[in-house]
Parts: structure tokens; C-alpha cells; sequence
């Protein structure tokens, strides 16, 4: 009850009143927001200290603009498609992919591998309103662009990613964060089963599109998984000792 309370302290105490555009052509007049309650981190089972509500709290609101790295809710709104190499790319004003953080609750990890290639995907319940909001305008950016009525709440964020069978690189982008997440060479690497329902992750990826046809007049979009960190692991359920059925006769 003490962490929920504080969760609760929290989304009051940085309420400030702001001004937020959106790239919908539906709303064309700013709309006034609430910044703290859009913004916070809001656990329904909150599981964490005090310290540790703040840590993941501080991550989930993480942005440098400097090195194109942006938190979900805050994707500018301005922000195009890139050229050249990054013309799949949702990228910043100079051209460089944006870096897309989005703190959730793991709901789904799934590694497949065949003779086709390996695949990926993460799927994530999202726990702040902003990037609830700024994933079902993200998800407009197909061409032909989609409706809103169709694309859901935006409650659960879906990232993938997959290598095929002549790429030899092998992708080792997932991190044990939840003592602390700082630059990912310092950080321990854990393996994709390493993650299950209920961890608190964060979710890194670029937003890209596939194209498809050849004059990339049509597209659909999606996110590209490009790391997974443990921000805090949900209890695990040790498992009950198997009995073979052997009985010593001693």
C-alpha cells in the first residue's frame, strides 16, 4: 500500500498543465494535457520498493534528443521517415533513426528459428497513458494510412525482430537492468528465456516500415526490436522435484 501511495505522490507532485500537437490530421488545434498523469508510471500490482518505483520511473521518462533517443509518449510529432539508408526509419530532424525506449510489463516473449531465419518478438503492456497514446498514432503512419476505430486501446506494444539464415550475426541484445541501467557493455547479457510474463522491461526498438511494392508507395509499419532490458523480474516459481520413480532399497 506505501509504494502504491507513492505512485499516487508521485503523479500529482509533477502535474503540470502543457501543450501537446499530434500528428493525427483529426485533431488540428493543440490539446491541453496533464503532463503527470499522462506521464507516470501507474503499476496496478505494485511489486517494487520506493527506490526502485523511482529508478524505473526515471527510465521510463528517459530522453537525449542529442542522440535520437526518445521515450514512446515523447516521438516527435514532427518526426519523419528517413532517406537513403534510413528510408525505412522513423527518423529525427537530421536524419538519424530515432531510438525508441517504452517501459512495460512483458505479456509475451517467443524465439522461433528455422531454416528461414530466427525471429524475435516481445509484446508488452504498456504502463504509461503518453505512450498509449503515441503508439496508436505511430500505427497510423501505413500507407494507406489506417483508423484509428482500428488499431485498439494501443495497450500492448509489439516489437520483433528477425535475422535471416545467411546473416551470421547472432543478436545478443538482452540485459539484467534491474540493480541499475547504465550503458549496455556494462551491463550482464542474459538469454531471451531468461524473460516471462509479469517481468518489468524496457523495450528498446526503431520504427520502421515494410514496403510493399517497389516504388515504396505502400507500406505497413511496425516496431523492430533492437534490446531488451530486466528493470525488475516478476516472481519465479521454482520448480517441483521430479519423482522417477525409483525407491532405494536400503
Amino acid at each position: 500500500m506505501q509504494d502504491l501511495k507513492a505512485s499516487k505522490i508521485r503523479a500529482h507532485s509533477v502535474g503540470v498543465l502543457v501543450t501537446a500537437h499530434s500528428d493525427n490530421e483529426e485533431h488540428s488545434h493543440p490539446q491541453p494535457v496533464r503532463r503527470g498523469l499522462r506521464d507516470c508510471v501507474i503499476l496496478s500490482h505494485p511489486a517494487l520498493s520506493l527506490a526502485e518505483f523511482f529508478r524505473v520511473d526515471n527510465v521510463a521518462r528517459f530522453i537525449q534528443p542529442a542522440t535520437a533517443i526518445y521515450t514512446l509518449g515523447a516521438v516527435p510529432a514532427d518526426a519523419n521517415w528517413g532517406s537513403g539508408p534510413t528510408l525505412r526509419c522513423l527518423a529525427d530532424e537530421y536524419g538519424h533513426p530515432l531510438d525508441i525506449w517504452c517501459v512495460g510489463i512483458v505479456t509475451q516473449v517467443t524465439y522461433n528459428s528455422n531454416l528461414g531465419g530466427t525471429t524475435f518478438t516481445v509484446a508488452i503492456k504498456l504502463v504509461r497513458e503518453c505512450d498509449r497514446e503515441r503508439l496508436r498514432r505511430l500505427l497510423r503512419r501505413s500507407s494507406p494510412k489506417r483508423r484509428l476505430s482500428n488499431i485498439g486501446t494501443g495497450a500492448v506494444m509489439t516489437a520483433s525482430l528477425t535475422l535471416s539464415s545467411d546473416d551470421r550475426t547472432v543478436f545478443r541484445g538482452f540485459y539484467d537492468a534491474c540493480a541499475k541501467y547504465q550503458q549496455p557493455a556494462l551491463m550482464t547479457k542474459v538469454g531471451v528465456n531468461d524473460f516471462i510474463g509479469g517481468d518489468l522491461v524496457l523495450l528498446q526498438s526503431a520504427f520502421v516500415r515494410r514496403f510493399k511494392d517497389e516504388h515504396h508507395q505502400q507500406w505497413d509499419v511496425e516496431f523492430e526490436l533492437t534490446a531488451l532490458s530486466m528493470l525488475h523480474a516478476a516472481p519465479r516459481v521454482a520448480k517441483a522435484d521430479h519423482d522417477g520413480g525409483f525407491r532405494s532399497q536400503w
